[in-house]
């Protein structure tokens, strides 16, 4: 069960019967009974949404306590575990929350609703019944590692660390979750953190040569480059806020605060990468492509601002181009590329990236003459990276354009210089193999002189 797309007319009469159980709950006299049957029916169509099932469950708290109900309930309750075992839908997780009503303080209920939300995706969604498990039994180890697994999930990294050291030696001593923990401590800073992830800054992080002068930008390089070697990311951000506004937006601060930024976004991906390979359900690929995403919309954004900070910096223009391939907006890039003047020292890589546009605009002719052009001239220069690729796409281009002699030529001279380049590797022998079943296939003719 995915979060469902909700129209506008569906959304306000959500927000409308919203804002009449929050009048109910509050008003004099009370009706706890029925705010619980609007929140219920505003959490079952919209079920990702963390605001209707946190209200949800402030009313529950709110409801006189009922002993008698805890056995009858237990009775009543059998069908919402019966079919929660199924497929998950909104209507389990209807039945889940009239389960709930007639026992707020069930911990199993409310760790197979957040089970149920964990197993459509929607993570922040079951990390709000998780929060209220631990409001009641703090120490409740399924709910200690299933809000874990939320948090991993949601990429927040430290407050799900928090969490997993929480379990018992037992629980914490079993494969994937001892890997999971040992993984995020060698990531993440060793500090004591809280349930949120902030650390209390150590004494030899306070820097004195700010607090004596907070008008020099070479101190606050100097205090963020040391947080970032401790993976201190947000607080090395912090301190380069403190100082634009301490040094009237220092050019270098600022540069340094932008790569900062993506440095912290691609830690992330690299701790998510190795969580995905330890135990992908605790981290799936849809989180891993979430970060991707980001961190190139950032990227972008970044390269925007630089370009146009440093309209005469050509390696800045160069960036956005990349950036604006990488996000698929290729005529935007090769515009780009164009007002890079020829000449510059940067030509070999603006006529790659020029050619990989053309590509993917299937502009075949254009860009396998600058994939030709690159190949003729950088093979005796210092550029071999760029040399390598321009084989490699011009080799995968001409076998798409029915040239294989060429595919193959160009393919074979890259792994002459690079033998590891496995891909080229791969679709060399594919080339290969199909040229020789084609010569088996169709054998050729006979010669006019040679016996038969």
């Amino acid at each position: 069960m995915k979060s469902q797309v909700i129209s506008q007319s569906q959304r306000r009469h959500l927000q409308q019967m919203y804002e009449r159980a929050v009048t109910t709950m509050r008003g004099n006299p009370r009706n706890h009974r029925l705010a619980h049957q609007l929140l219920s029916e505003c959490v079952v169509q919209d079920p990702a949404t963390p605001i209707y099932i946190n209200a949800l469950l402030d009313n529950l708290k709110q409801v006189p306590g009922r002993p008698t109900w805890a056995f009858l309930s237990a009775l009543r309750n059998w069908k919402f575990f019966r079919v929660a075992k199924e497929h998950p839908s909104p209507s389990v997780i209807g039945l889940g929350l009239r389960a709930l009503y007639r026992d707020p303080g069930d911990l199993r209920i409310l760790c197979q609703l957040a089970t149920t939300c964990l197993t459509a995706d929607l993570w922040a969604a079951a990390e709000c019944y998780l929060r209220q498990a631990l409001t009641i039994q703090p120490d409740h180890q399924q709910a200690i590692q299933l809000i874990a697994e939320s948090l991993l999930q949601q990429a927040r990294f430290e407050e799900s660390l928090f969490y997993w050291k929480q379990l018992s030696r037992e629980h914490a001593a079993k494969s994937p979750v001892r890997d999971v923990i040992e993984c995020l401590q060698g990531n993440l800073p060793t500090m004591p953190a809280n349930s949120t992830g902030i650390s209390q800054r150590p004494e030899e992080n306070r820097f004195p040569d700010i607090d004596q002068d907070p008008t020099v930008p070479a101190s606050y390089t100097k205090a963020a480059r040391k947080l970032c070697k401790q993976y201190r990311w947000d607080e090395a951000i912090q301190l380069l806020e403190r100082g634009l506004a301490a040094t009237g937006a220092d050019p270098e601060l600022l540069d340094l605060l932008e790569t900062i930024r993506l440095d912290s976004y691609r830690h992330r991906i690299q701790i998510a990468r190795q969580l995905h390979e330890i135990h992908s359900p605790l981290l799936g690929s849809e989180t891993l492509s979430d970060l991707q995403s980001e961190l190139a919309r950032t990227e972008l954004q970044v390269n925007e601002r630089r370009a146009r900070r440093y309209p005469n910096d050509y390696h800045c223009q160069l960036q956005l181009a990349i950036c604006l391939r990488q996000t698929a907006n290729y005529r935007m890039a090769l515009k780009q590329l164009e007002s890079i003047p020829k000449n510059d020292s940067l030509a070999p890589e603006v006529a790659l990236e020029t050619g990989k546009c053309q590509q993917h605009l299937r502009q075949f002719t254009e860009a396998a003459e600058t994939y030709q052009h690159l190949v003729d001239h950088l093979e005796k220069q210092s550029e071999a990276c760029i040399y390598d690729q321009a084989l490699y796409h011009g080799g995968i281009l001409a076998a798409a354009m029915g040239a294989p002699e060429q595919a193959q030529q160009w393919l074979s001279r890259l792994l002459d210089r690079s033998p590891d380049y496995q891909d080229a590797r791969d679709r060399l022998d594919k080339m290969v193999s199909m040229s020789d079943n084609r010569r088996d296939n169709f054998p050729p003719a006979a010669s006019p002189g040679s016996d038969s």
